[in-house]
């Protein structure tokens, strides 16, 4: 079906469309913010897409790739933040996520005194067994 922008039938009628596109949105957001799984599952999706970091790259595609990404993460954000109670909420669980991952991961590194939260040191990739540098990397 063809849009005549000065029909007056056809402006109502775009008009109630979008207006029930809307309510649709708003409801399915509210859904999935009334629940922790939903919550969760939000944050997760703002996350990936670059929305709490930055999406900057000295690579210029993988820079513009990112903020693609970031662009519909804020599109999500803008949705979700409709709901305030439930998005601090959100942020909230997101954060007692967070420390309890760091305190287990803490008590792990703490039990293994070899094993490192920010992971290998790229410095010890050069280094002897005993931590002693590697002969042949010197003398090159």
């Amino acid at each position: 079906m063809t849009y005549n922008a000065a029909n007056r039938k056809d402006v109502r009628r775009v008009e109630k469309q979008a207006r029930l596109n809307d309510r649709a949105r708003k409801e399915t957001v509210g859904g999935l913010m009334s629940t922790q799984a939903g919550r969760e599952w939000v944050y997760q999706r703002l996350t990936q897409c670059h929305v709490f970091a930055t999406s900057f790259s000295l690579n210029a595609y993988e820079a513009a790739f990112r903020e693609g990404e970031r662009n519909v993460g804020l599109q999500i954000l803008n949705d979700v933040q409709q709901f305030p109670d439930e998005y601090v909420l959100m942020m909230r669980e997101a954060n007692v996520r967070d420390l309890s991952e760091r305190a287990a991961a803490e008590r792990v590194s703490r039990e293994d005194p070899d094993w490192d939260i920010e992971g290998p040191d790229p410095g010890d990739a050069a280094d002897g067994p005993a931590g002693d540098p590697d002969p042949e990397l010197e003398a090159g």
